[in-house]
């Protein structure tokens, strides 16, 4: 069973994304209630989930609607 916060708090995949969202929020990265629900914080989380491709459907889409933030940026 995988929690919400593994692959954004634990998974070794993800190192470098998680390493891009602590640079762009700080001590926040390691809020979950923050990631979710701040609004300065969740573009960065969105981001961060996009960047693992954990959801090629919603990845797709996104990208469909040009929205996909391009790599490095917030």
């Amino acid at each position: 069973v995988q929690t919400c916060a593994l692959p954004i708090f634990e998974c070794e995949l993800y190192e470098e994304q998680r390493g891009r969202l602590v640079h762009a929020v700080g001590p926040d990265a390691y809020d979950l209630s923050s990631l979710l629900s701040d609004l300065k914080v969740l573009p960065h989380t969105l981001a961060f989930v996009v960047s693992t491709r954990r959801f090629p459907r919603y990845h797709q889409e996104l990208k469909a609607r040009g929205k996909v933030l391009q790599k490095g940026k917030s």
